[in-house]
């Protein structure tokens, strides 16, 4: 039925559109002769007044004496009689003659055509006369205007110069139209039967598509209701016309609800941005598809596929939206993109060689970073030349692995060890490698990937080599270990010995110090006696310089022999260093003494006595080993060791240095350089920064110098006394 309905009106607009054509042509046709019409009237009314003003222009020089009147009435005499043999411009078409006497226009000419009431004399300002009015004022030209007979007439309107008259040339437009009427009824009568005689013939013919259209119509809307994807109808708007079940429950509206709606409402306002660009493609004709976010009735959001394409709907224009609701397939690829970074994640950060390749090795489809590392080689470069890096084996082991991939291609991959072999690398480096490789079985349990792992095992190897040498070191060691035995025995025994010496040496520092003390007493007394007796007091001070250089001996071998015992105070590192430094005089003479203390105003808790001691033998030593002079460097700095505030108190000299061996004996008692002195300084002075839990560093190159560093933990409970 509706397809009847859309044949009538089909058959109707046909009606319409012939009958408009042919009126369209015959309003062109209509016009074409309106205009010929104009120009013919145009080249009548020019010629007319063109012949006037020659007439008048002869009759002004020769016809003033033969006719009564000046010679305007000559020629207007002339023209009345031409004018009574004058048939006229077609079937109504005639031109008149006038002229202007004050607000009046005298018309010179009688009419064509009877009129009732004429009158010659006709106002200015009257409607009639306007033709006329234009052309005795000199204008040129034409207009559709009011005849005598109120009829409407086109006019040529011309001024008569010569004579200040002016001339019309004029016919009834009803005559221009009426043969253009007559062919429009003609056409009408002809093109209705025409289309009444198509009609009954196109309604025959047509039955069977109406009845074919009307089963396709069905089947449509049957797919179209039992659609499992949403299908939306819109027009050009966006207005929703039409839905099918799917759509209604997918965005849980009720039908008679849905429908009208803008399908703005159902997509989710960033994408409306996209949605006018596809309605755009849809008017070109085009069909778009792409990803979008729609909103449900109870704005809940879900990821659709949208294609939007162009149809016709019960005779307009209309976009049919197929939308298909991809929560799992995104899902699905928010899983597979979250494996893929997992994947690379494992590949990329594992110092292995992770690779991908066909069965047939001529093609890597995946190779991780380590490959760079190990190798030292581009990705690029292997996916460019699969094979590149078996380039970079070794000779001596190139075949033989070689030989291992084709046993393994021949066998399906059983054993999947390729083994292990060496490379080098552009930069001369040769690394030891693991490799091995894992065939990947499609769903036919036939092989299309190959997967590896290469392993970098040159530590492993360079281990083993380790432990084979420390091995052999071993036993090396255990042959020599009687020996050994019998080194440490004797070294046992030389310990045991200076324990021994120390003991005595205390004895006989506390035996020869009473006698000390004796002789200095009596010294003394002699030196009073004496008096001024300068020869005699030369030889006192020879006998009490001996006197104290034994009694420091002595004490040296008390402190030697004795433990540490610590008094700890609080001194800043300026204190300390500058007391030090004025106490062994090293600003005098031709030393240079430099200073470079970091932080000297803060506080340390040590024993400041023995450290002051410390300081002086160290800058001593240095000084002695300047005789001609050079430069003295003390510095300071504070570091963290194992959590604790630590002092370095360093002292550099520009000396003689020492040798290696000297180095290794520094430390032992009774070792000394120097020509004076019991070689038990620095032995002391260890003892010292021992019992400081401290450490006591010497580096010295021969000729070079030497720098001592004392390195003290600066932080003590202050109630520690030793």
């Amino acid at each position: 039925m509706q397809g009847r309905r859309q044949i009538l009106l089909l058959l109707s607009i046909m009606l319409i559109v012939v009958l408009g054509v042919s009126g369209i042509i015959l309003l062109s046709l209509y016009r074409a002769a309106f205009e010929q019409q104009r120009e013919r009237l145009i080249e009548i009314a020019k010629t007319r007044a063109r012949m006037i003003e020659a007439v008048a222009r002869f009759d002004a020089r020769y016809s003033v004496f033969d006719i009564p009147g000046d010679a305007a009435a000559a020629t207007l005499d002339q023209i009345r009689e031409a004018h009574k043999n004058f048939e006229g411009i077609g079937k109504t078409g005639e031109f008149r003659l006038g002229m202007r006497e004050g607000d009046q226009i005298i018309f010179l000419l009688p009419p064509r055509f009877p009129v009732p009431e004429y009158s010659a004399t006709v106002p200015v300002s009257s409607e009639i006369a306007e033709p006329m009015r234009r052309a005795i004022s000199g204008e040129s030209g034409t207009m559709v205007a009011c005849g005598f007979r109120r009829q409407r007439i086109l006019a040529a309107y011309e001024p008569v110069a010569e004579l200040n008259w002016g001339i019309i040339a004029k016919v009834d437009l009803a005559e221009i139209r009426a043969p253009f009427v007559r062919a429009g009824l003609l056409a009408g009568i002809a093109g209705l039967a025409l289309i009444v005689a198509g009609s009954v013939l196109f309604l025959r013919i047509g039955n069977p598509i109406i009845r074919r259209l009307e089963e396709n119509e069905e089947k449509y809307r049957s797919m179209f209701e039992s659609a499992a994807d949403i299908l939306i109808l819109i027009d050009k708007r966006g207005t929703i016309i039409d839905c099918n079940p799917a759509g209604c429950s997918g965005y849980g509206f009720p039908r008679e609800e849905f429908l009208g709606r803008n399908v703005r409402e159902v997509i989710h306002p960033d994408q409306h941005v996209f949605l006018d660009s596809a309605y755009e493609a849809v008017a070109e004709g085009r069909t778009i598809r792409r990803d979008s976010v729609h909103v449900r009735r109870d704005f809940s959001t879900f990821p659709v596929e949208a294609q939007l394409s162009p149809i016709v709907h019960r005779g307009r224009e209309a976009i049919l939206m197929a939308v298909r609701d991809i929560s799992a397939r995104k899902e699905a690829e928010r899983a597979l993109r979250e494996s893929e970074r997992r994947f690379r994640e494992l590949a990329e950060t594992i110092e292995e060689v992770f690779w991908v390749s066909v069965p047939e090795w001529n093609e890597v489809i995946y190779i991780s970073p380590a490959y760079e590392k190990i190798w030292g080689r581009s990705r690029q470069s292997l996916y460019e030349n699969p094979f590149s890096w078996m380039d970079a084996i070794v000779e001596e082991d190139r075949e033989r692995v070689r030989a291992r991939l084709q046993e393994m291609t021949d066998h399906d991959f059983t054993n999947p060890l390729i083994g292990e072999f060496r490379i080098v690398r552009p930069d001369g480096g040769v690394r030891w490698i693991l490799d091995r490789a894992f065939p990947v079985r499609d769903e036919q349990g036939g092989i299309h990937r190959i997967a590896g792992v290469a392993e970098d095992i040159t530590e492993r190897k360079l281990a083993e080599e380790a432990l084979r040498e420390s091995e052999a070191r071993y036993r090396t060691l255990s042959e020599s270990l009687e020996e050994t035995v019998r080194r440490k025995v004797a070294e046992l025994r030389q310990a045991e010995s200076l324990a021994a010496i120390g003991r005595t040496v205390s004895v006989v520092a506390h035996e020869i110090r009473n006698p000390l003390q004796n002789i200095h007493i009596g010294v003394e007394s002699l030196k009073q006696e004496l008096g001024d007796y300068q020869s005699k007091k030369e030889i006192f001070e020879e006998i009490e310089y001996g006197i104290d250089l034994l009694r420091t001996i002595v004490t040296e071998l008390l402190d030697f022999s004795s433990p540490v015992k610590l008094q700890y105070a609080t001194a800043t590192v300026g204190q300390i260093v500058n007391r030090a430094v004025s106490m062994s005089a090293a600003e005098s003479g031709n030393i240079h003494v430099s200073y470079a203390l970091e932080n000297e105003e803060r506080e340390v808790r040590v024993d400041v006595q023995k450290i002051i001691r410390v300081l002086i033998n160290i800058i001593s030593n240095a000084i002695e080993a300047m005789p001609q002079g050079g430069d003295l460097r003390v510095s300071s700095k504070f570091f963290e060791e194992n959590g604790a505030a630590s002092l370095n108190l360093s002292v550099s000299d520009t000396g003689a240095g020492m040798d290696e061996n000297q180095l290794l004996r520094l430390f032992e008692p009774f070792f000394t350089t120097k020509t004076r002195g019991t070689g038990l300084g620095l032995s002391i002075s260890k003892k010292i920064i021992d019992a400081h839990n401290g450490r006591l560093r010497v580096t010295s190159k021969l000729n070079a110098g030497t720098t001592v560093e004392i390195l003290l933990p600066v932080q003590r409970p202050k109630n520690s006394t030793g």
